[in-house]
Formats: C-alpha cells, structure tokens, sequence
C-alpha cells in the first residue's frame, strides 16, 4: 500500500500561500490534500489553509476524520459552520476556488476574496511526486491484470451488469480499494449511446455483437 503525504502537500500549499488563506470546497482538491473524499452537498465541507490547516466538516464525517492529525470543527445541524469559518478567516486576505465554491457559500461566510487558489492548485495537482507516480503505475497494473481476468471470464448471455461486478471485484482481487467511479459496460447498440454511459443493465452478450 502507497501512503501519500499529504501534510507535504498541504506545507507546499501553505508557502505558495505567501500569507494569504485558501478556502478549498472541491472534494476532489480536498481529497489531495488530506486522503478522504467527502461530498458536502448543501452542508460545508471546507479546508481553510493559512498558518495551521483547518477541516470543517459536517458531524457525519467526524469519524472518518478523527485521525487526520489536524484541526477540525466538527459541525451538527443547527449550528453555522459558515459564520465558524468566516471567523477564522477576518481580516486576511481570503482566495476561494472560482466555479468550485457556489456564491451562495461566498456570501454566507461574508468574504470578500482577494482571488483565486485554482492556478495555485491546478499546477501542484499537474506535477506528480514520486508517491503519485508509484500509485499511478500500481493502477495501471491492476487494471491491466483485471482486464486479462475479465477476457478469460467473459462468455455469451452474460449481461452488463454482470461483468461489471466482475471486473470490479477483480480489481479489489488484485489490490485495488475500487473503483475511481462506477463501471460502464455497455453491449450492442448501448455501446453508442452516450446516455447509456452508465452502471451496467440487463442486456445480455451475443455472439458476433459489440461490446
């Protein structure tokens, strides 16, 4: 197993900073830099970077959180986490991630930012370090071996969805966690169709059609 450092990340953040604080609500970008994936939805989910990294999180997440080795508010419903945030951050000058961060979040917490962190992000994101590229090439051999898995175990009235469950557990099988996102195979005319790019269904594979 690949463990990343992400406290690097976040210190290679922090000077790029120059000062400033970053507000990051992308969970991908948050992902990058702590390890674990958190959709907020209508709830914030937030990184404040500045001296220290702070991790606002709705109380739902609080257990995956706890071993992250920084600090954290943990928020519940009936409290403001945006007025939590916008406390921490006044008097500093505020960059926000522009298209990733909805207006409405902007004005909740009552920023008025000085700029964008996306540029910032976007070119730490671009440079892989050594652990990225180890984890990177381990994906692509999994993936490799769970393909040659899946030819020696496709056969005729196998459906979508079948083979999608296969080739999924064939990549926890050879060392994977899972997959990046769910498992589009398509047969027959579906394999065409852009709006059917999605989980497999029931159509079955016949001799001599597509895939």
């Amino acid at each position: 197993m690949i463990v990343m450092d992400h406290s690097a990340r976040l210190r290679r953040l922090k000077d790029r900073l120059d000062g400033s604080c970053a507000v990051i609500t992308d969970p991908m970008d948050i992902y990058y830099f702590t390890g674990r994936y958190m959709e907020g939805m209508e709830r914030l989910v937030a990184l404040v970077v500045s001296e220290e990294p702070l991790l606002v999180v709705p109380s739902l997440h609080d257990g995956e959180t706890r071993d992250l080795g920084m600090e954290r508010i943990v928020w519940h419903d009936g409290q403001d986490p945006f007025r939590m945030v916008a406390e921490r951050v006044r008097g500093r000058p505020v960059l926000v991630q522009g298209g990733k961060i909805p207006y409405s979040h902007v004005v909740r917490l009552g920023l008025r930012p000085e700029g964008l962190v996306d540029d910032i992000v976007s070119e730490m994101r671009s440079v892989k370090d050594s652990e990225e590229l180890e984890a990177m090439s381990m994906a692509v051999s999994i993936a490799e071996r769970s393909f040659r898995d899946l030819l020696d175990h496709i056969q005729e009235g196998m459906t979508e969805a079948d083979l999608a469950r296969y080739l999924e557990d064939r990549f926890r099988a050879n060392g994977a966690d899972g997959p990046s996102f769910s498992t589009i195979v398509c047969f027959g005319e579906n394999a065409a169709n852009p709006p059917h790019h999605r989980p497999g269904g029931n159509r079955r594979l016949k001799r001599g059609g597509s895939a």
